[in-house]
């Protein structure tokens, strides 16, 4: 048996300069499969084991992962630093949505800086009582100040289509008596603070 590369080096057809190329690219390669088949195993973990989402991890996992393929194309990286086993009182489903419509203005945000690719962060940290989980982007960020990005069909879309994302997250913050925190630096950054279950309070 004799491989490919091996083959077309007998033929002079490849240098060792180009040999070197291509196995790097490989490599490269078979880091961004491996990170992909890694996120779709936690992802059917969670349908599989957990369909509720227990915990905020999860919820946040769940919800990144619907723009992961999306991200990928485009040539967004998405970042993950999350605290894991932590639970909180605001339902699951509800963290579920507010992640899901941060994540995609996240990407509409980069794509709108017309960049070559782009990054988005996406992390949590234990803050007290609670829960802090922020979302950054390397985007445009918003337009104007934050209430008048949430009133509900305001959008900088040129389509003027959409303009329900903020003002859907405003809602289901506000039900729980949390905000919505809008920073602009070097990134766009949105965070809020999610109130943890008594067990993990005490941890």
């Amino acid at each position: 048996q004799i491989s490919i590369i091996e083959l077309l080096q007998k033929r002079g057809k490849l240098d060792e300069e180009k040999m070197v190329k291509i196995i790097e690219k490989f490599k490269s390669s078979s880091e961004t499969l491996k990170e992909r088949i890694n996120l779709l195993r936690n992802f059917y973990k969670v349908l599989i084991n957990d369909p509720h989402f227990p915990t905020v991890e999860n919820a946040i996992m769940s919800a990144c992962y619907q723009f992961e393929n999306d991200a990928y194309q485009d040539g967004v990286t998405i970042n993950y630093d999350l605290v894991s086993e932590l639970e909180s009182e605001v339902p699951s489903n509800q963290i579920f949505l507010v992640v899901k419509h941060l994540m995609q203005n996240s990407l509409e945000a980069i794509k709108a800086s017309k960049s070559d690719g782009g990054e988005i962060k996406v992390s949590s940290k234990k803050d007290g009582e609670s829960l802090q989980v922020s979302i950054s982007d390397s985007g445009t960020g918003l337009m104007c100040d934050l209430p008048m990005a949430m009133e509900l069909g305001y959008t900088t879309k040129a389509t003027k289509t959409g303009g329900t994302g903020l003002a859907l997250i405003s809602k289901v913050l506000k039900e729980h008596k949390l905000e919505l925190a809008y920073s602009r630096n070097s990134e766009t950054e949105f965070s809020f603070h999610l109130p943890l279950k008594e067990m993990a309070k005490e941890e």
